[in-house]
C-alpha cells in the first residue's frame, strides 16, 4: 500500500513540475529528436559510411536552430491532455516552417559531402518522431489519470488570480482556467490553457473533470448560489476559493477551501450592544466554568477582549484547557488568565479559587451534554451536571459573587433524557434561591436557554461535514426532526446581554428563529460543498440514511414550557414565565438524589426527576 503511494505521489510530483521544468523536459526531447533524425537521414544515405564532424555537424546545427521555431509558434506554452485547435494548427505551421528552411538550405546553400536528400528526409523523419512524441505523452498523460487516482480539475475566475492558486491546490491537476473575459483560447498560465465559458462542454467531453474551483470575488452566500446554480447543468464537485486579495491578506488559508461558512446555514445576523457589555466585563474579576470547552471558549475570548481585571478559567480537561490559553495569548498575552486544571465536584479546591480570586461574576458552562452517552452514564451525569453546579451556586451566594450566570439548554423543557433533566433541576433550585429572599439577598442567579449551536463539540454540522467529505453516507436519526440552530458567537454575544438587565434573576430563553428541519440542514451543506445528493440506486452522489431516534432523543425540541413569556429590550432575548419549586422542597428533592446516588439506584434517580421536573420521560 504504501509502495502505491510512494509511486502515485512520485507521479504527481512529475505531473506538477514548475512551467519552466516542463518546457525544458520537451525541449530535451526534441533535441534528441533532431540529432536522431540527422544520424538516421545519414545512415538511409551512407551507411554509417561518412565522416560525423565533417558532413554531419552542420544539418545537426540547423536543426537545432531550427527549434527556435517551436518557440516562435508557442508550442511549448501549451502543454496538456487537452489539444485545442489552436494549439494543433500552432503545431502544424511549426513543422512546415521547420521543414521548408531545413529543406531550403542543405538544396540551396548545400555543404560538399551532404546529399541534398538529407535536405528532405531529415525534416520528415523528424516531424514524424515529434508527433509520435507529443501523442505518446498525451497518451501516457490519461494513462496515468485513470491508472493513479490523480484528480483533474479547473479554475473559474479571473485568470490572473487563478495563476495564484495553480500551485497551492495539491491534491487536483489543473487542466484550464474558464476566463468568461476571454473571447478567444490563445492563451495559456504554466501550460494550462485559458479557456472561454462555452468552451467548457467541449473540454469536459475530451477530459474528466472530477472538480470545478471557483473563485469568489465576494464572499457571500448570494454570490455562492448563483454560482452554484451557473454550474449545476455540469453536474461536477464545486469548491470555492477565496478571493486572491483576502488570501494575500491572510483572512484565508488554502486549507479553507470548500470549508462551509456555518452563518450561511442559518442566514442570519444578530447584534449586541458591545459597549454595555465592555461596561459590565471592564476590571471584573470572572471566573468562566467549562472555559476550553464550545461555549466556554468563546465566553473566553468574548470577555477576554472586555478587559476584565481577573479572568479565572475552570477546566478539568488538559487539552481544551491549553488550545484556548494558546489562542488567547498568541494575540494579547496578559497577566490577568488564570488558567485552573480542576475537577468541579473537587469541592475542597473551587472553595480555594473563590478564596484566592474573590469572584464578581460565573459564567457557569461545564457540564456533560452528550445526550444518548449520559443515557448509560446516570450517576456521572448527577455528579457533574448537579452536585458541581450546586455546589458552585451555594459557594456563590458565600462569597457574595454578584452574578451568577448558568447555561442552560432547550433540552431542559420537557424533558426525554437524563442530560435535560439535570439542567432543568439546576434551574429549578437556583430559581428557589431566587424566591428566598432571606437566603439569597445579594447574588443574582439566572440561566440562559437556548438550542444547538452549529460548530460545538458533538453537534451534528461536523459530523456532517466528515460524512461530506468521505463521500457519505449521511445518517439521520429522523426524517421529521426539528432542531433550533445559532452560531457560537451569537449565543454568547446574547448571553452576556443578559447580563446587563437590571432584573436578572430569571430564566432567560434566545430568539432561536424557526426551527430548522435537520434533513434541510443536511441538504444545504451538500449544496454549499458543491456536492449532489444521491436519489437513487443507480446514481452517483451523497446517501442519506435514516437511522432511527437514539435513547433519550426528542423529535422537536421546545424553549419554554408554559408557552408563555415576557419580553425584554432586546428583540433576541426573552424571560421564561414558568412555575417553579420552594426551595425547601428542592431541598429535600437534592438529599433524596445524593442518596440515590449514593447507592448507585438508577430508578430512584428517574422516579425523583419525574416528581421534580415537569414533563420528564425516559
Amino acid at each position: 500500500m504504501s509502495e502505491k503511494l510512494d509511486k502515485n505521489q512520485l507521479i504527481f510530483n512529475f505531473l506538477n513540475f514548475s512551467r519552466r521544468k516542463k518546457i525544458l523536459l520537451v525541449l530535451l526531447i526534441d533535441i534528441f529528436c533532431a540529432f536522431f533524425a540527422t544520424f538516421i537521414s545519414f545512415f538511409l544515405r551512407y551507411d554509417l559510411k561518412f565522416d560525423f564532424f565533417e558532413y554531419l555537424l552542420l544539418p545537426l546545427i540547423l536543426s537545432l536552430v531550427f527549434i527556435i521555431f517551436f518557440i516562435i509558434f508557442k508550442i511549448y506554452n501549451f502543454f496538456s491532455r487537452y489539444i485545442g485547435i489552436n494549439s494543433v494548427k500552432n503545431f502544424f505551421y511549426s513543422l512546415l516552417a521547420y521543414t521548408l528552411l531545413y529543406f531550403f538550405i542543405i538544396n540551396y546553400i548545400s555543404q560538399p559531402g551532404v546529399p541534398r536528400s538529407v535536405g528532405l528526409i531529415q525534416p520528415i523523419i523528424f516531424s514524424l518522431m515529434i508527433f509520435i512524441n507529443r501523442i505518446s505523452i498525451i497518451y501516457f498523460l490519461n494513462f496515468i489519470n485513470s491508472n493513479y487516482n490523480i484528480k483533474n480539475a479547473v479554475i473559474y475566475g479571473n485568470h490572473k488570480n487563478a495563476s495564484e492558486y495553480i500551485n497551492k491546490i495539491k491534491d487536483y491537476r489543473i487542466v484550464a482556467i474558464i476566463d468568461e473575459s476571454i473571447k478567444l483560447n490563445k492563451f495559456s498560465i504554466d501550460s494550462i490553457p485559458i479557456l472561454n465559458l462555452n468552451n467548457l462542454k467541449n473540454l469536459f467531453s475530451k477530459i474528466f473533470v472530477d472538480k470545478i474551483f471557483i473563485i469568489l470575488e465576494n464572499n457571500n452566500y448570494v454570490d455562492r448560489k448563483k454560482l452554484r446554480y451557473k454550474f449545476n447543468e455540469y453536474k461536477k464537485d464545486i469548491s470555492f476559493l477565496p478571493n486572491i486579495d483576502e488570501l494575500v491578506k491572510g483572512h484565508y488559508s488554502i486549507k479553507e477551501i470548500n470549508k462551509i461558512k456555518l452563518e450561511d446555514l442559518i442566514d442570519r445576523n444578530i447584534n449586541w450592544n458591545k459597549e454595555n457589555i465592555k461596561n459590565y466585563i471592564e476590571n471584573k474579576v470572572i471566573i468562566i466554568t467549562g472555559g476550553g470547552g464550545s461555549i466556554g471558549s468563546e465566553l473566553t475570548k468574548q470577555i477576554y477582549s472586555y478587559q476584565p481585571k481577573k479572568l479565572i478559567l475552570l477546566e478539568n480537561n488538559e487539552f481544551n484547557l491549553y488550545k484556548i490559553i494558546n489562542e488567547i495569548e498568541l494575540y494579547d498575552k496578559k497577566n490577568n488568565l488564570f488558567p485552573c486544571l480542576v475537577s468541579l465536584n473537587d469541592n475542597e479546591q473551587i472553595k480555594n479559587i473563590f478564596e484566592q480570586h474573590k469572584p464578581e461574576i460565573i459564567f457557569h458552562a461545564a457540564a456533560y451534554k452528550h445526550v444518548p452517552i449520559l443515557e448509560t452514564n446516570i450517576i456521572s451525569a448527577v455528579k457533574n451536571n448537579i452536585f458541581s453546579s450546586i455546589n458552585l451556586i451555594n459557594l456563590s451566594i458565600e462569597y457574595n459573587v454578584k452574578d451568577f450566570i448558568l447555561i442552560s439548554s432547550d433540552k431542559a423543557v420537557r424533558p426525554t433524557n437524563i442530560m435535560g433533566a439535570t439542567k432543568r433541576f439546576v434551574e429549578l433550585y437556583s430559581q428557589s434561591l431566587n424566591m428566598e429572599n432571606n437566603i439569597n439577598t445579594y447574588t443574582s442567579l439566572s440561566a440562559v436557554r437556548f438550542g444547538n449551536v452549529l460548530g460545538s463539540a458533538g453537534s451534528v454540522v461536523p459530523l456532517f461535514n466528515d460524512q461530506i467529505d468521505n463521500n457519505g453516507p449521511i445518517t439521520i436519526t429522523h426524517k421529521d426532526m426539528t432542531r433550533y440552530f445559532m452560531t457560537i458567537p451569537e449565543a454568547v454575544g446574547l448571553i452576556l446581554e443578559t447580563c446587563i438587565f437590571k432584573n436578572k434573576s430569571k430564566i432567560f430563553f434566545l430568539n432561536m428563529g424557526n426551527p430548522i428541519k435537520i434533513v434541510d440542514l443536511v441538504k444545504k451543506m451538500i449544496d454549499l460543498k458543491g456536492r449532489k445528493i444521491k436519489e437513487s440506486e443507480h446514481e452517483d452522489g451523497i446517501e442519506i440514511k435514516y437511522i432511527g431516534l437514539r435513547p433519550g432523543e426528542k423529535l422537536h425540541e421546545e424553549l419554554i414550557i408554559s408557552g408563555k413569556s415576557i419580553k425584554t429590550e432586546h428583540p433576541d432575548i426573552n424571560i421564561a414565565k414558568e412555575e417553579f419549586l420552594s426551595h425547601s422542597i428542592m431541598l429535600n428533592h437534592l438529599a433524596e438524589l445524593k442518596n440515590s446516588v449514593e447507592n448507585k439506584s438508577i430508578s430512584a434517580i428517574k422516579e425523583i426527576f419525574k416528581k421534580t421536573v415537569e414533563g420528564f420521560k425516559s
